[in-house]
């Protein structure tokens, strides 16, 4: 016997468990705020984050992954390293 819709609710909004969420359905800036969290928490989907707060030292690695990508902030890229060879060796996002 599962959990009652009501118990899933209570849960995933007091709780932040038995969440029920579809992270690849419908629009993500469409989505309620607690939908957002749980997809940016547990999928790594949906995430937005304020890049400019905070130094990029201490964010955690979904943040710094989002902003480097998303923003080009807080990439951390050593540009002296493997330069000889950046055209094979170096990323998209590095290059």
């Amino acid at each position: 016997i599962g959990w009652s819709n009501a118990k899933k609710f209570w849960c995933c909004t007091h709780e932040q468990v038995g969440c029920d969420y579809n992270c690849k359905d419908g629009l993500e800036a469409e989505w309620p705020a607690l939908k957002k969290t749980w997809c940016c928490k547990n999928k790594d989907v949906g995430c937005e984050f304020n890049c400019t707060e905070g130094e990029a030292a201490n964010w955690n690695e979904s943040k710094a992954t989002w902003c480097c990508v998303n923003e080009l902030v807080g990439c951390g890229f050593n540009c002296s390293s493997g330069y000889s060879k950046w055209q094979q060796g170096w990323s998209m996002l590095k290059k």
